[in-house]
């Protein structure tokens, strides 16, 4: 076969398999909306003209000036690439002004307000309505950079009310499997020998360390087993991870920024005690996207529906909200314990629709 040949049936294959891919990507989608067991009911966007017809503040609040987290700047450079492309059909390159000044490097304002001030002003409209439940996201980027001031302005108020609407809506869903919310037991027992139709040990220490304390999936991606040796030998840069150390997990890197530490029961440690020293208990780093699909095949195979990782933190709290023989401390516990507020993890109990 000559060298044209061969291009050709190359290009030719990965057609087809680019047409294949759409159909099975179609077919997964499909499965995942049919096995769903909650379905948040989407909060209702504002009607155009009413968000047209909110004036712009007057004054800024103060800009915040600790530095973003890395996931926090991952998710801002996905966010500004897709509505880049969005609105100009161009790929937005890695060492763009904006991806530098979300890396918080420096960065040319005028460059950047040049490129994005006419794409906001030209697309307001149809950006506050694609845009109104992330909206948050979009002002956080454009936020300081000289000469977008007045486009600032004018998006705040939008934020806020987009927040407000959230918080309002945020835990209202319908069930789509009957009884998807109480038939969660989490009682250890019936959590253990859930695990035991999973077949390897990471599943098994995402699906238990979810469901026994109840933390996000962030900080269980990014937790290594260290042996003190370890410790011992490097103790200062231990305050920047997540670690098991003996039947310790200690949690510094959160998306609250609140560190804490936990401790683990012997079963936790059996998982834990099958992780080689110095490796990430799930076997390696990985993307937050994977890890979430990983946990819901999981809760596929143990209840034969699809729960999120979400879905699990939302039910824990509902249930022992509803335990009329929960005192305040214990409740208090649970919410320190899974990183909220008192007040905050009230805001997760869902309100589930008749």
């Amino acid at each position: 076969m000559t060298d044209a040949k061969k291009e050709s049936h190359r290009i030719s294959q990965q057609k087809y398999r680019d047409k294949n891919q759409i159909k099975l990507n179609a077919s997964r989608k499909k499965n995942r909306v049919d096995n769903k067991a909650i379905s948040n009911i989407k909060n209702k966007i504002p009607d155009i003209e009413v968000l047209k017809a909110i004036k712009p503040v007057k004054q800024l609040p103060t800009q915040k000036t600790e530095p973003k987290q890395p996931q926090t700047k991952e998710k801002y450079i996905a966010y500004i690439k897709a509505f880049y492309k969005e609105y100009t059909g161009e790929i937005l390159p890695d060492d763009a002004e904006i991806i530098k000044k979300i890396n918080e490097k420096p960065y040319k304002s005028q460059i950047t307000a040049k490129i994005f001030k006419p794409i906001l002003v030209n697309n307001y409209d149809k950006i506050l309505v694609k845009y109104f439940k992330t909206i948050h996201i979009l002002f956080s980027i454009f936020r300081g950079i000289r000469g977008m001031t007045d486009e600032e302005k004018r998006l705040y108020p939008i934020v806020q009310l987009s927040k407000a609407i959230y918080q309002k809506e945020r835990s209202n869903i319908e069930e789509l499997k009957e009884g998807a919310v109480s038939k969660i037991n989490f009682e250890e027992t019936e959590v253990y020998k859930n695990a035991e139709l999973l077949p390897n040990n990471e599943d098994k220490i995402l699906y238990c360390f979810t469901m026994l304390l109840h933390r996000r999936l962030f900080d269980l991606q990014h937790t290594i087993k260290i042996d003190a040796a370890a410790e011992a030998a490097d103790q200062p840069s231990l305050t920047d991870i997540n670690y098991i150390l003996g039947d310790k997990w200690y949690i510094n890197k959160t998306k609250n920024k609140v560190k804490i530490v936990l401790d683990l029961s012997p079963s936790l440690m059996e998982l834990v005690s099958k992780v080689e020293n110095n490796k990430y208990v799930l076997g390696r780093l990985v993307d937050k996207s994977t890890l979430t699909s990983r946990f819901n095949k999981i809760t596929m195979k143990i209840y034969n529906m699809i729960y999120t990782p979400n879905n699990i933190r939302h039910i824990y709290i509902t249930q022992i909200n509803n335990n009329d023989n929960a005192t305040f401390k214990e409740l208090k516990d649970e919410a320190l314990k899974a990183g909220h507020t008192l007040a905050e993890q009230q805001k997760y109990i869902y309100k589930i629709a008749e």
